[in-house]
């Protein structure tokens, strides 16, 4: 079957037959095998997903989805809030993995393009409810820019940790970076916050940190990058192609697996965040979800990394 047949047959393959015959077999698995939440299953040639679909709703985490979308292990949300939640991890990691930002800085006279990127804007939740996001942006136009200080910053960073949310009160960056701003009383601005150049093996990213993408999905990723964008059937068919003998095939196929972070994913090492007037002068703005996030896939030997904060004023 070509892919485009599939997608032919998938656009009105989810019918009231389907959807009741993916229910029962659902139910017929759920009576023959002992299930739980940790139960971990692979849907091999799951087609549209029906199957899956009906197991992740009452039953176990399924490969075919990341964990960090098994909204019933989520306790930072309400009951509400999880029949709502869209099922987005891999939109989460793929903005992470691809180094998109969400703080641009923009000329007016340059010849390319700025794109407004929204990974999971229109979806369906738990009850089948047709559901569209509402994103805001703030535009600011300036004519200068100027840093009006540089700092450098330390956070704990133990090698266990994957992640670190820089928002957190043990770690509250953005409350550190916004005395800084308004002791410069800076109402419009920007921090520009990188690594030190000494770190290595590192990255810095803005997102919603979910415990369970960010301890569990994140790491898997950060461990073994090419088989989060591929699967081994691929490797192979490729190592097959290029003539590879067998005797090469497990060495090779081991190397490929281990390659780091930072040669086949897009992770940032620097990240903006936008300053705006607020209630007691100029605040760090993030999203309500939102955190810097320090990310680490090797040791520094610390446990301490240091970044460094430009604070620009707009004019």
């Amino acid at each position: 079957m070509t892919p485009e047949t599939f997608d032919e047959r998938a656009a009105t393959w989810d019918d009231e037959e389907h959807l009741r015959r993916a229910s029962t077999v659902a139910a017929l698995l759920r009576e023959a095998l002992p299930l739980s939440p940790t139960t971990r299953l692979l849907d091999y040639g799951a087609g549209t997903g029906l199957l899956s679909q009906h197991l992740v709703a009452d039953g176990p985490v399924v490969d075919q989805e990341r964990q960090g979308q098994d909204v019933r292990l989520r306790d930072e949300l309400s009951d509400e809030q999880k029949v709502r939640e869209p099922l987005n991890a891999d939109a989460h990691l793929s903005f992470i993995g691809g180094g998109f930002t969400n703080c641009a800085v923009y000329r007016s006279d340059s010849v390319e393009p700025l794109w407004f990127v929204d990974f999971d804007g229109a979806y369906t939740d738990s009850l089948d409810e047709p559901v569209r996001r509402v994103r805001h942006a703030t535009i600011v136009g300036y004519e200068e820019e100027e840093v009006v200080d540089s700092v450098e910053l330390e956070v704990d960073a133990a090698r266990e940790h994957r992640a670190v949310r820089l928002r957190q009160d043990e770690h509250c960056l953005t409350r550190r970076l916004t005395e800084i701003v308004q002791s410069h009383g800076i109402r419009y601005g920007r921090v520009d916050l990188r690594l030190a150049s000494g770190e290595k093996d590192s990255g810095i990213t803005v997102n919603e940190f979910e415990a369970l993408l960010m301890e569990r999905d994140l790491k898997e990723i950060l461990d073994e990058p090419l088989r989060y964008a591929l699967d081994e059937s691929q490797l192979q068919r490729a190592m097959g192609a290029l003539g590879v003998s067998p005797e090469r095939h497990d060495p090779l196929m081991e190397r490929a697996l281990q390659a780091t972070p930072a040669r086949l994913l897009r992770v940032r090492r620097e990240a903006s965040l936008a300053v705006l007037p607020g209630a007691d002068g100029g605040q760090v703005v993030q999203g309500t979800y939102q955190s810097p996030i320090l990310l680490q896939w090797g040791q520094n030997g610390t446990g301490v990394r240091r970044l460094r904060a430009d604070i620009v004023r707009l004019h």
